[in-house]
């Protein structure tokens, strides 16, 4: 049975068990605690009410291991809509009474964390679309495709989906030096000796990435990047543990700011979710959906005279 840990302020904490390890967060929740149902469990996962080792965790395919601290806010409920900022709006690419894709901007998070100030994308599409769960992420200063459930159910297929590795995901990126083509296997999991850095480690979660160079200028390379697993940081820390960081990827060691005649500085990680191909959750219809680079990341690919036709891309290689 879980051990329950001291109360902080209004929420309850327990501790996961050897038996819950491994278990779905919506099914620990109802197990741990014993006084809510399956139902109540994943409305306090959306509503952002439940913490995962004091971080707050919205996706429903997460899954708890022994040792791991789970808390529930019981007076939490959704954050009220933000007042609309024009800069931070996504595009709309699909939408209907299942699921929502968007094109998210830079800097829009997926989620709301401790500790990192900004809006997230949830709260800037409630007003139009009410409540959406979120089933995937992509950090913050990356912009790109993305989905959003729009019901419960359509939640839980697009979550196994991405659990079973069914969805197909391919991103541009700007690296330093030319990594060529092939793929990165390295296993990742936390830095002992950062805090909010990911690293290759032998006991870490498997990881797998490939990749392949589209256009390369004075040491600098315009790539594409397919992850096949979907670990926090992955192409980040693969690219950089190779030798290639990104550039405006201070946290992995990218420059930021490019040399030459013309430098500029690089306001984040130059990452874009390119497209994403993946069953539609109610049809079961094959759906694919490709965001052109945002105009700093085509800017930048310009200045560096990395060019490349980004249209005609073949987007899932």
């Amino acid at each position: 049975m879980p051990t329950s840990g001291k109360p902080d302020s209004a929420a309850s904490v327990v501790e996961i068990s050897q038996g819950l390890d491994g278990v779905r967060l919506d099914a620990a929740i109802q197990r741990a605690f014993g006084r809510h149902s399956r139902k109540q469990a994943r409305q306090a996962i959306v509503a952002g009410a439940v913490r995962l080792n004091g971080k707050i965790v919205k996706i429903l395919a997460r899954t708890v291991k022994q040792g791991d601290k789970l808390a529930i806010d019981e007076g939490s409920a959704p954050p009220k809509s933000p007042p609309s900022d024009r800069f931070l709006l996504p595009t709309v690419l699909f939408e209907d009474r299942h699921l929502l894709v968007v094109d998210k901007p830079a800097r829009l998070l997926s989620e709301r964390v401790p500790g990192e100030n900004g809006v997230a994308i949830q709260d800037v599409v409630r007003e139009r679309y009410g409540a959406t769960w979120l089933v995937h992420r992509l950090d913050a200063g990356t912009s790109g495709v993305m989905m959003l459930a729009r019901d419960e159910q359509s939640a839980l297929v697009l979550s196994e989906a991405f659990r079973r590795g069914q969805v197909e995901k391919a991103y541009l990126l700007l690296c330093a030096g030319d990594p060529g083509a092939g793929e990165y296997e390295g296993a990742l999991g936390r830095d002992p000796s950062h805090g909010r850095r990911f690293c290759v480690r032998p006991d870490g979660k498997r990881a797998r990435t490939r990749y392949r160079t589209l256009a390369i200028k004075d040491g600098v390379a315009l790539a594409s990047a397919r992850p096949e697993t979907g670990r926090t940081h992955q192409i980040r820390v693969h690219f950089a543990s190779a030798g290639h960081p990104l550039l405006g990827d201070r946290l992995y060691g990218g420059i930021a700011k490019t040399a030459g005649a013309r430098p500029r500085l690089i306001g984040r990680p130059m990452l874009h979710a390119f497209a994403l191909a993946f069953a539609h959750p109610k049809s079961g219809a094959g759906l694919r959906f490709v965001a052109a680079p945002p105009a700093d990341f085509r800017e930048l690919s310009q200045a560096l005279q990395l060019t490349t036709d980004f249209d005609a891309t073949d987007p899932l290689w």
